[in-house]
C-alpha cells in the first residue's frame, strides 16, 4: 500500500478572491489534508496538473513563477518525510505517516543525514510511479555507475563536491565521449537539485553552480530535397517492409518533423480532417497540424474501409496496447520498432543511392533545414517542431498559432508554390512578418 500526495484546492475563498491551497495525503481509504500557506486564484489553477510537469497554475498567473517552485519544495518536503519515516524502520501507518509530513511542512523535522545514494533510489522509486518506467530506467543507470564509482559506499549528500565532479567526469571520460558523460551529469545535476528542493542541502553548495558544461559539437546529418524525392521515387510492393519504414520517415518530415515515437503512435482517432491532432510524447503538449497534400497521400495507402479510432496508422505498434501505458511507458513501448524501421532504413538508403547514415530522426533535422531556408522565420520553424522555446531550435540547427505552423508547412510542401516552381523544388526563401 503506498501513499499518494496531491495538491487541491480549499473552495472557500478569501477576500481577495484567492483560495488556499493544500496538499492531501492519502494511505488506503484514509485521508488528511496539510494548509500551506499559499493561495491562488480558482481560474488559475490545474486541477489535472501532472507533477512531473508541475503544472499547478497557469502561467498566465502574476505569481507563477513565485507559486510553483514554493508548491515544489512543500511536495519534496512531504515526500522526504515519507523516506526518512522508510530509513527510520517505521510501519507505514496513517498516523505516524501524518506526524512526519505534518512536522516536515511546519520544519520541524530533522534533516536526513548521508545517504545520497539511498536518496537517489528513492527518487528513482518517485520518478517510477509519478513521471514514467522509461525515465526511471534512465536514472537507473546513472545511479548504478555512481555506485560502481563509489565502489558501493555511500556518501553524505553535503560530500557532493566539485571535486567529486571531476573525479567522475575524468573516470566517465574514459569510456564515454564528451557530450554522453554531459547528459549523465545533467541527470547528476537534476538528482542534486532534488535534494536542494528537499532542504537536503543548501542551494550555495550545488557542486554544479561553479561547473561548466562543454559541449562538442555534433553534425547532424540531414536529407536534401533532392534525396527525399530519390527515396518517395523507389517502388515498393504494399506489404514490403521497407515501404512502411519509408512511409514514416516521410511522413515523419511533412508533418513538421514529427518525432518517430509519435508517428508510430498514432491512430486513426488522431486525423481530424484534414487536420492531425496527437499529443507529443516528449513534452506532453497537445499539437494540432494541417496535413499537406504528400502526408495526406501516405495516409490513403493505409486507410482501410474498416479502420477504427483505436487501430494504429503504421504497422509497428502491437494492435490492442493501452494507450494510457504506452503514454507512461513511451520509450520502452516504441523502442522495438524504432530500432526496426531504423534496420529498414538502412536497405531504403541503399535503394535509393544515399550514402547516408539514415534513420528517423533525420527527417527531422531535414525538415529544420529545409524549413528555415524556405521560410526564413527560425520562430515558425520552433513552433512547428514543437520546441518548447526558440533558443532550442536555434541551437538545433514558442509559442505561436496553429496557422503560422500551418503557413509554414504550406510554404514548404507547395500548397503555396509560385507557378515557376517545378514539383520538386523548394519555394524561394520568404520572411514571414511576426
Amino acid at each position: 500500500m503506498a501513499v499518494h500526495l496531491k495538491f487541491e484546492l480549499r473552495p472557500r475563498l478569501k477576500e481577495d478572491g484567492t483560495q488556499p491551497v493544500l496538499l492531501r495525503m492519502t494511505l488506503g481509504k484514509k485521508i488528511a489534508r496539510f494548509t500551506l500557506g499559499i493561495y491562488v486564484l480558482g481560474k488559475h489553477w490545474n486541477k489535472n496538473a501532472n507533477p512531473a510537469q508541475e503544472n499547478w497554475i497557469s502561467k498566465k498567473a502574476d505569481d507563477w513563477a513565485i507559486v510553483t517552485p514554493r508548491l515544489r519544495n512543500k511536495l519534496r518536503q512531504a515526500e522526504a518525510a515519507l523516506m526518512q519515516l522508510e530509513k527510520d524502520g517505521k510501519a507505514l501507518d496513517f498516523d505516524v505517516a501524518k506526524q512526519y509530513v505534518e512536522a516536515a511542512l511546519q520544519g520541524k523535522s530533522g534533516k536526513q543525514e548521508g545517504g545520497f545514494l539511498f536518496f537517489f533510489k528513492q527518487q528513482i522509486e518517485h520518478i517510477r510511479v509519478a513521471q514514467s518506467q522509461a525515465t526511471a530506467v534512465k536514472y537507473t543507470t546513472i545511479y548504478n555507475e555512481i555506485s560502481d564509482f563509489l565502489q558501493g559506499s555511500d556518501i553524505k549528500i553535503q560530500d557532493l563536491t566539485l571535486e567529486l565532479i571531476h573525479r567522475l567526469e575524468a573516470h566517465w571520460l574514459g569510456k564515454n565521449k564528451r557530450n554522453t558523460v554531459n547528459k549523465k551529469l545533467e541527470q547528476l545535476k537534476a538528482m542534486v537539485s532534488r535534494a536542494i528542493d528537499y532542504g537536503l542541502l543548501e542551494g550555495t553548495k550545488n557542486p554544479f553552480l561553479r561547473y561548466t558544461f562543454k559541449w562538442d559539437k555534433v553534425h547532424k546529418e540531414r536529407l536534401t530535397a533532392v534525396e527525399v524525392e530519390r527515396i518517395k521515387a523507389l517502388d515498393y510492393q504494399s506489404q514490403d517492409r521497407r515501404h512502411d519504414a519509408r512511409s514514416v520517415l516521410l511522413f515523419q518530415y511533412y508533418c513538421a518533423g514529427m518525432r518517430v515515437g509519435d508517428a508510430i503512435c498514432l491512430r486513426w482517432g488522431n486525423v481530424q480532417g484534414d487536420r492531425l491532432l496527437y499529443r507529443m510524447g516528449k513534452t506532453g503538449t497537445t499539437k494540432s497540424i494541417k496535413l499537406p497534400s504528400q502526408a495526406q497521400a501516405i495516409l490513403a495507402q493505409y486507410r482501410k474501409a474498416d479502420a477504427k479510432a483505436a487501430d494504429f496508422i503504421f504497422p509497428f505498434m502491437r494492435p490492442g496496447l493501452d494507450p494510457e501505458w504506452i503514454e507512461k511507458n513511451r520509450k520502452t513501448a516504441t523502442g522495438p520498432s524504432i530500432a526496426t524501421i531504423n534496420k529498414l532504413l538502412k536497405r531504403v538508403a541503399q535503394d535509393a543511392g544515399i550514402e547516408k547514415n539514415l534513420t528517423t530522426h533525420m527527417a527531422r533535422h531535414s525538415f529544420t533545414d529545409h524549413a528555415i531556408k524556405a521560410t526564413g522565420d527560425v520562430y515558425a520553424v520552433s513552433r512547428a517542431l514543437g520546441h518548447s522555446n526558440i533558443t532550442i531550435t536555434e541551437a538545433y540547427l514558442a509559442r505561436l498559432d496553429e496557422g503560422a505552423v500551418d503557413d509554414t508547412l504550406d510554404t514548404l510542401f507547395g500548397e503555396k508554390k509560385k507557378p515557376d516552381q517545378g514539383p520538386g523544388s523548394l519555394p524561394k526563401k520568404t520572411t514571414r512578418k511576426r
